[in-house]
């Protein structure tokens, strides 16, 4: 079960400014965003920017999938 409630920090404790269905002494995860923060979510374009600028994988091997066997075998009838 998930709930999203908003709580408020005071004096070392957080309190929820709406009251979560929960029994009493349930123990619950707590996943804390502050609102306060300066960094913000990525919007999906800036996150598809960010994979995209990341560096090819096997840049510079000529290895392929196409050379399996002769990886893992070595050449062909040298075994």
């Amino acid at each position: 079960m998930t709930i999203r409630c908003a709580a408020v920090f005071e004096k070392g404790v957080l309190r929820p400014l709406t009251m979560p269905e929960l029994a009493e002494g349930e123990q619950v995860e707590l996943v804390i965003l502050s609102q306060n923060s300066a960094v913000r979510p990525r919007t999906p374009v800036e996150m598809l920017a960010a994979i995209a600028a990341l560096p090819r994988e096997g840049d510079g091997d000529p290895s392929t999938s196409q050379d399996h066997d002769r990886v893992l075998y070595g050449e062909k009838g040298a075994r």
